[in-house]
């Protein structure tokens, strides 16, 4: 009986003859199955373990560079809409991924149509936004992918948000005699249009001139609690110099008097991505307003 060393002797003895008597041998081609260009949209972050989902229903735009390195990349697919599909998101129409070279380099922005456009040396440009329609604006920086065996055919779009949110929490020092309710709260100061730039950095170049802007009409409760009043609102990431104008109405027994206060001048750099909530208190006694800014990543 042979071992499986003496098979192994055997093979390599055969292929040594076959070289001897001038025959070539014919390597097996590696795998060419056609795998479709597909894509993974993560939310927020580029840890995926830790970021939050990107809406089902939302298609986005992306363009793909296939290249060598990035003084060789040429234009793969162009600004092309990408939509789910069952557990996926395809491109449309469907795409193959690249046959002469496997590296390619992917840029997205959301939701669809929103960018002007998506180049290398840019990156993700949105022009002339307007805030007004509080559309939440999502970019990715240029993702890399090397090899598509590496991935299963399936790129990663972290998303990141170009704009920042902006909410309000309010209390008061109200006595057991005294009902507070916040009828009004604004910034005196705030650009709601602008143009961004993803690359070489996120940035942003406001337009036209800064205005007094709206965050909350109606008639809310305000307590001794830290409570949310009213919608977070998405704005243009700027150099904020501006004042807190908050209209709130006291009753105490029958006497009921309607109060504007306003905060003290403050400045604040808003960058893309971050979640801004100014906390305001209110001081009856001495009818003054006073203001925290909590910062933090969305």
């Amino acid at each position: 009986m042979k071992t499986p060393l003496t098979h192994i002797g055997l093979l390599l003895a055969g292929l040594l003859s076959l070289a001897a008597a001038g025959c070539s041998l014919r390597i097996p081609d590696t795998d060419t199955t056609e795998v479709a260009l597909t894509f993974d949209p993560v939310m927020y972050a580029p840890v995926k373990a830790t970021s939050g989902e990107y809406p089902a229903d939302r298609d986005f735009t992306a363009s793909v560079w296939n290249y060598g390195n990035p003084s060789t990349a040429s234009p793969y697919l162009d600004a092309v809409r990408v939509t789910r599909s069952g557990n996926v998101w395809t491109p449309e129409p469907a795409a193959l991924w690249p046959e002469s070279d496997r590296r390619i380099v992917t840029l997205a922005a959301s939701p669809l149509g929103a960018a002007s456009s998506l180049r290398l040396d840019t990156g993700v440009v949105f022009t002339d936004i307007d805030t007004a329609d509080q559309t939440d604006l999502l970019y990715t920086d240029p993702v890399t992918t090397v090899s598509r065996d590496a991935t299963d055919g399936v790129v990663s779009l972290p998303f990141r948000h170009a704009l920042s949110l902006m909410d309000f929490e309010m209390r008061s020092n109200a006595s057991e005699s005294q009902v507070v309710h916040v009828l009004g709260i604004s910034l005196d100061r705030l650009h709601t249009r602008g143009s961004f730039a993803s690359q070489p950095e996120p940035s942003w170049t406001s337009g036209g001139e800064a205005d007094e802007v709206t965050f909350f009409t109606g008639k809310q409760a305000v307590t001794h609690k830290n409570e949310a009043v009213g919608q977070g609102r998405w704005v243009i990431p700027q150099p904020l110099a501006t004042q807190v104008t908050v209209r709130i109405r006291v009753q105490e027994g029958e006497e009921v008097t309607t109060e504007t206060l306003q905060s003290s001048p403050f400045r604040l750099q808003l960058e893309p991505g971050r979640h801004y909530t100014l906390t305001l208190a209110c001081l009856l006694d001495a009818m003054t307003l006073k203001i925290d800014i909590l910062d933090d990543i969305l």
